[in-house]
């Protein structure tokens, strides 16, 4: 059969056949595989066509995607799949991003990592990157880059908006320091740091009565 027609809309375009088929594909097929009208389409450059509009299709939507927000590769190629495209052509433009530079695991977890600290720790951060399809083996260079001895002030500042919280409906020290812990390892805080962090917040506290 031969291209009867071509009608190029904004970033599709319909192909029409000489049989009365038609396909819609995206318009970057027609300059990467020279498309024109009366051009002979065999069954194997049919395909072809197929193949590399579905890829261009799978390109923009992981722009999109990546748009919004920073995603890890895992999680970008969770997305696309609920999209129903070929795991081989989801392969082929995840490569080309991750070498391209537009998704980079270590950054992202680095980024994640530093605006989560803010408000809980590192254990818990790092079940949520694990989540995030971010591998364990890359989990001691995210800790170094973000220096994790950070955590101590985020942990200090936290402790001492929740006393101040807990203070004013409980007057016991002792429960007081049970319930600083529990929130504290609850937000994924070491439990040695919590203890050592919770004894000096309270100890100052009390000096002030």
């Amino acid at each position: 059969m031969k291209i009867s027609s071509i009608r190029v809309k904004k970033i599709y375009c319909d192909i029409y056949f000489d049989n009365n088929e038609f396909i819609n594909i995206h318009k970057d097929v027609i300059i990467n595989l020279n498309l024109f009208v009366d051009k002979p389409i065999d069954s194997v450059e049919l395909e072809k066509i197929k193949k590399e509009d579905e890829y261009l299709r799978i390109k923009n939507s992981a722009f999109r995607i990546l748009t919004r927000r920073a995603n890890s590769e895992a999680e970008l190629v969770k997305k696309l799949k609920r999209k129903e495209y070929s795991l081989p052509a989801i392969n082929r433009v995840v490569s080309e991003l991750r070498n391209k530079g537009y998704i980079n695991d270590f950054d992202f977890a680095v980024r994640y990592s530093e605006m989560r600290l803010k408000k809980y720790g590192w254990n818990r951060i790092k079940n949520e990157l694990f989540r995030k399809g971010i591998s364990k083996e890359i989990l001691p260079k995210i800790e170094f880059a973000i220096n994790i001895k950070t955590e101590e002030d985020y942990l200090i500042e936290i402790t001492s908006k929740k006393l101040n919280s807990i203070i004013k409906k409980e007057d016991d020290i002792y429960k007081v320091k049970q319930k600083l812990f529990g929130f504290l390892v609850r937000k994924g805080f070491d439990f040695e740091d919590s203890k050592n962090v919770i004894d000096r917040i309270t100890k100052e506290y009390q000096d002030k009565l």
